[in-house]
């Protein structure tokens, strides 16, 4: 990764006037970013330019010729609003997302216009991105707060079971919490880790202690960061893992954890179909 020695001074413009933006480049071409600031890129990243040469021309070299990442980029010419902007005119949800997000979100939705070089892509692709991301836990639990399943990608050192134990406690306590209210929570940042959560579609019939009219399996995910990989991948886990043990669920599930053992081999299956 390019050690950046300094930080290019901000300036403000507005989006609203600009031409739509379909990839990465109409950003660097836009009015958001002035021939100034990308004059400053060229000479960070050490491009040789010919004096006279157009806005165009240096932004095709910041492309494809220097080793900057594109999340280097927009971390380098935007502030947090900036990004923010740039999300909105691309119809992102920006709520509650911190400046790593909106670059993550940016540059998953804008695709250079063309290949970039192998060896001034940096950590750009989808298995890199996902890589950054660390799974600390992840819980499959039945809406009455129940652990269905669960997973952790290390292996237990001493001290640590008791530890999940205590875990899974917790979020039980918080999914019966979930299921009484109306709206859905998505995620929890907890400082250094962060948790997310995606719901079933298939409506489980309530048991006899609960008068929930629709209730569903609820994964929840401890990573280290939010990214849109690892939604996507809980997104999917639940999906596979609701069709494969939709026997064992209803009409009631009776327990037994046991009948979910298999679903190791679901975890492998599907962080290998999201990283492709």
């Amino acid at each position: 990764m390019i050690i950046i020695p300094k930080r290019i001074k901000k300036g403000r413009k507005s989006i609203k006037k600009e031409k739509q933006i379909k990839h990465f480049d109409d950003i660097l071409l836009s009015n958001l970013v002035s021939k100034k600031k990308i004059l400053e890129l060229v000479e960070l990243a050490n491009i040789s330019r010919q004096q006279s040469e157009s806005k165009e021309s240096l932004c095709l070299k910041i492309m494809y010729e220097s080793t900057y990442g594109l999340d280097e980029l927009l971390d380098i010419c935007f502030d947090k609003k900036e990004l923010e902007d740039i999300c909105n005119t691309l119809n992102l949800d920006t709520s509650d997302k911190k400046k790593p997000n909106l670059i993550g979100m940016i540059v998953e939705t804008l695709p250079p216009k063309k290949k970039r070089k192998v060896d001034t892509v940096i950590e750009e692709d989808l298995e890199e991105e996902f890589d950054k991301a660390k799974i600390f836990n992840l819980f499959v639990a039945n809406f009455d707060g129940r652990c269905l399943f669960s997973y952790n990608p290390e292996p237990l050192g001493v001290g640590d079971s008791h530890l999940i134990s205590s875990a899974l406690n917790a979020i039980g306590h918080l999914i019966r919490h979930i299921t009484k209210s109306e709206e859905k929570l998505r995620n929890i940042d907890m400082g250094d880790k962060e948790l997310i959560f995606e719901y079933g579609t298939i409506d489980l019939p309530p048991t006899k202690l609960e008068s929930v009219p629709q209730s569903r399996l609820i994964g929840v995910l401890l990573v280290n960061r939010e990214t849109s990989q690892m939604k996507k991948f809980l997104k999917e886990f639940i999906k596979k893992f609701e069709k494969k043990y939709k026997q064992f669920l209803i009409p009631v599930w009776n327990g037994n954890m046991d009948v979910f053992l298999s679903a190791y081999e679901l975890v492998d299956e599907t962080l290998k179909s999201v990283i492709i």
